[in-house]
């Protein structure tokens, strides 16, 4: 693991470090979306057979899919790993967050990817998307 991250003081960690994990996943959910496509056009029962003898210009699915699925795979998986990396950074620099309800705002901003809305809702006390926002922010200026 690169511990260039793990080694900054708590002033130099931008929202844009913090969310790479973010931004990672949602990578992955693309990728996996994309993928669904062609592996929905090659599963049992995408072709139908008809008995009849096949004309020119039929075209294997299997066959013109096969690579794209194979790379987009190797895409998925290749992205899950770095999400790992960048989760592991992420966690211990939350960890080190010594005010629990800022270590709590973190946590759900940038480890479970909730919206600032959401966050909000969930620490309640009358917080709203712009506070638990602010509250990152004046943290991370520290």
């Amino acid at each position: 693991m690169n511990n260039e991250l793990l080694n900054k003081p708590l002033g130099e960690w931008t929202l844009q470090e913090l969310s790479k994990y973010y931004n990672l996943l949602q990578r992955i959910y693309r990728a996996e979306d994309i993928l669904a496509g062609p592996q929905s056009a090659v599963c049992p029962g995408a072709q139908k057979p008809t008995g009849m003898p096949a004309a020119p210009g039929v075209k294997d699915k299997l066959g013109d899919f096969t690579a794209e699925i194979v790379d987009m795979q190797q895409l998925i998986e290749e992205l899950k790993q770095a999400a790992e990396q960048e989760r592991a950074k992420v966690e211990a620099y939350i960890n080190s967050i010594d005010d629990e309800q800022t270590r709590l705002i973190f946590r759900l901003r940038f480890l479970h990817c909730l919206t600032w809305q959401e966050v909000a809702e969930i620490i309640g006390r009358r917080n709203t998307a712009a506070g638990v926002r602010m509250i990152c922010k004046r943290h991370l200026a520290k």
